[in-house]
């Protein structure tokens, strides 16, 4: 009965790290294809110093909304 028990805790620790990840991973993702999306548009419709300058921006806030969905969704 312990045994089983402790399988199933570690188990249950391991699925735990591999949703983590996947959150990282899916969210991450999204942020990235959102600012590659943004990017390109403003290499079109804006001057190059401009694209950078909202790029970066992207890139910051993006981080910080992936640690915020981390922290809250997982």
């Amino acid at each position: 009965m312990i045994k089983r028990k402790v399988r199933h805790t570690t188990l249950f620790k391991h699925m735990k790290i591999i949703r983590h990840f996947l959150l990282a991973f899916i969210a991450g993702m999204g942020f990235i294809l959102l600012w590659s999306g943004i990017g390109r548009w403003g290499e079109l419709n804006m001057t190059p110093g401009q694209a950078i300058s909202v790029g970066l921006g992207l890139l910051l806030v993006s981080g910080f909304f992936t640690k915020i969905f981390l922290k809250n969704f997982s």
